[in-house]
Formats: C-alpha cells, sequence, structure tokens
C-alpha cells in the first residue's frame, strides 16, 4: 500500500491511501469482522465454536464475495416492478480503511465538508458498510474539533405549512441571495438556486444583487441550461420583483411564486442550502473570509453527493444521473464498473436505479 502526499486547494497536504484490489482483497481477508465471512463464503469453512459459526452462518447471508471482494447486500425498502426485493450493493470496508472512509466523507473540503451525523450517515451508507457505522460516525463528528468550533447547535420551532406539491424535476425553483465578505475581486453576494424536487443546488458569486446581474445568471446559467421551469420562487425583494426580472420569466414562460414575512418555509430548500454553505465556508475560509467564491464549488460537490435526508432519501446527483457521485477516495475502494454496451443498456441502467 502507499501513500500519496495531495495537496489541497489551500496548500495544505493530506496523506491518501493509494490501493488497488489485491491490497483491498488483503485488507478485507486480515480484518476480524470480515475474515470468517470471506473463508466460509469461499470454502463453506465455520469455526469450531458453535456460537460462532451460528452468527457467521446468519449474517453471510448479508455478503456476496465478487472476484474476491466482499460486499454488504443492503435490502431496500422499496421493491421492484414485480415486487422483488431490491439491494444496495455496498463495499465492506475493514477496519483500517474505516477512518479513510470518514476522512474522505467529513473532513475533505472536496466532498466532505464537515457535514453532520445524519447527513454523513446517509452519504456513506449509499456506498459502504462495516458494522456499527453508525455509531462510529456519531462520534466521529461528536469529536471533531473544527465541528464543535464552527457550528451553531441551533433548532428553532417549526411553523406549520402546508408543503408545495412535488413537481416532475426541472418545473420549480427555488431562489434566494447569501450576503458574505466582499472579497478585492469584488464579490460580495451568491446567488442561491435550488431545483424544488431533486433538490440539486446552484450557487454563483455575485458582485451586486442588482436585477441585470441576476437576470443574467439565470438566463445563462438556469434556464438554457436546465429548460424553462414552470415556476421560480423567491422572496418579495425587489431584485426578484423587477421588470427585468419579470420579463425574462415572461419570455421563458416562468410563473413566479413568493414567499411571505410569515411563511418564509415556503423557500426551505434554499434556507437548508443557506446554512449549509455558511458553515462550510467556516470551516475553509482564510482569516479574512475573503476566499469563499474558490471554495464554492467544493461546498456544493458535497452538498449534490448527499442525501436530503428530509425528503428524497437520495441525493441531488443521483436523482438527476441515475447513479452516486465519486469521490477521489472511490476511485480507489470500489472496483470499476462494467459500463453497458449499448446506449439503450445505460438507458435501462439508470431507470432501473
Amino acid at each position: 500500500m502507499d501513500e500519496a502526499d495531495v495537496p489541497d486547494d489551500q496548500g495544505n497536504h493530506n496523506s491518501c491511501t493509494i490501493l488497488n484490489d489485491p491490497n483491498l482483497c488483503h485488507l478485507q481477508r486480515n480484518c476480524e469482522d470480515l475474515s470468517d465471512i470471506i473463508i466460509f463464503k469461499e470454502s463453506n469453512i465455520l469455526p469450531d465454536d458453535e456460537k460462532m459459526a451460528k452468527s457467521i452462518n446468519i449474517r453471510s447471508k448479508d455478503y456476496e464475495l465478487e472476484d474476491g471482494i466482499l460486499f454488504y447486500m443492503r435490502k431496500l425498502k422499496y421493491k421492484g416492478p414485480n415486487k422483488e426485493e431490491k439491494f444496495r450493493k455496498l463495499l465492506a470496508v475493514p477496519k483500517a480503511l474505516q477512518n479513510d472512509v470518514l476522512i474522505a466523507y467529513h473532513d475533505s473540503n472536496f466532498g466532505g465538508c464537515h457535514q453532520g451525523q445524519e447527513r454523513l450517515f446517509e452519504t456513506i451508507r449509499m456506498k459502504y458498510y462495516w458494522r456499527n457505522m453508525f455509531n462510529d460516525i456519531h462520534q466521529y463528528v461528536k469529536t471533531c474539533e473544527d465541528c464543535q468550533r464552527c457550528k451553531r447547535n441551533f433548532h428553532g420551532k417549526k411553523t406549520p405549512l402546508n408543503p408545495l406539491p412535488v413537481n416532475e424535476i426541472f418545473s420549480r425553483w427555488h431562489m434566494d441571495v447569501l450576503q458574505l465578505t466582499p472579497t478585492p475581486d469584488g464579490y460580495k453576494y451568491v446567488l442561491l438556486l435550488a431545483e424544488s424536487t431533486s433538490k440539486w443546488p446552484e450557487a454563483f458569486p455575485l458582485k451586486t444583487q442588482q436585477a441585470p446581474e441576476i437576470a443574467n445568471v439565470l438566463y445563462k446559467e438556469i434556464f438554457t441550461r436546465y429548460g424553462a421551469p414552470k415556476s421560480l420562487c423567491s422572496d418579495l425583494g425587489q431584485n426578484f420583483m423587477s421588470s427585468l426580472v419579470k420579463a425574462l420569466s415572461e419570455l421563458f414562460q416562468v410563473k413566479r411564486t413568493h414567499t411571505t414575512p410569515y411563511h418564509p418555509q415556503t423557500n426551505a430548500a434554499c434556507e437548508r442550502m443557506n446554512s449549509f454553505i455558511i458553515q462550510s465556508l467556516r470551516m475553509y475560509c482564510d482569516e479574512n473570509h475573503t476566499n469563499w467564491p474558490d471554495l464554492l464549488p467544493g461546498v456544493m460537490m458535497a452538498y449534490r453527493l448527499s442525501p436530503a435526508t428530509q425528503s428524497t432519501g437520495s441525493s441531488p446527483f443521483a436523482m438527476l444521473f441515475g447513479k452516486e457521485m465519486r469521490v477521489p477516495l472511490d476511485s480507489q475502494l470500489i472496483p470499476k464498473e462494467t459500463l453497458p454496451r449499448s446506449s439503450k443498456d445505460y438507458l435501462t441502467k439508470v431507470i432501473e436505479h
């Protein structure tokens, strides 16, 4: 196993384990939680201890051995069209690599961004599994010094509100503006957009929050890329109520809806993203807090790959592309899938996901 010193975008160096399949096989076979299961799968041999043998026999039913690598088969809540059970194949992580997974999905500023316990657990369990994983993640986040220093533990009272109906993807976007520390380049704001159904986020640095700049982003980055939505939800700010934004909406036949001062939760998709961005940037910004435009893409990566636990249960990336986003560690740990031979086969695979 080799160690590579990988610099991040702030010049810090993180030790990264470089693996190949033989190394992974070796680590799994030397892990006390996995070795007996692998032996039983390969040779049908159980320990002499009756209690241990019974435990391994039961546990092994949840695992599959594929090309010498052990995977855990997690049963999904939903079933297929013919009521057959559906499973998600997860890499069985040996003890020697569990900390690497936690670092990659929690500490890294491209894909991690110090997510909270629930969000981190839901993200990792899309690809990986080990025994007592939930407790390990809980303890890791609880003892993270950066999280304790930078995060605010605040839970406001929820106001009763009828939720907006679920629409087809890209039919409704939520929009808001976040003000941050001015940068030497003149950026002061972030235009936040969240697609209502998939929770897919977009964030664009702005120098002003005036209508011309906002309308330009909407035209170039949203309407012409994802198509014209049916509606656009925002607050009653003058920048969103301007004649220019109104004219652009009319051109693309977009209905504009607005939150009210009494029910800002209607725009909750942006509110959650707002909090996530602020907390994530607080972890990585320089002492002047002016390098946030450079860090914003990594924060968006973390948001896109983690499941929206309060709504869809899937990551925004998976909702759009039919597969989970890869982070650098995944390329070293998870064996490459064989791609379908035709575009039709690929489309079928995406739909089945």
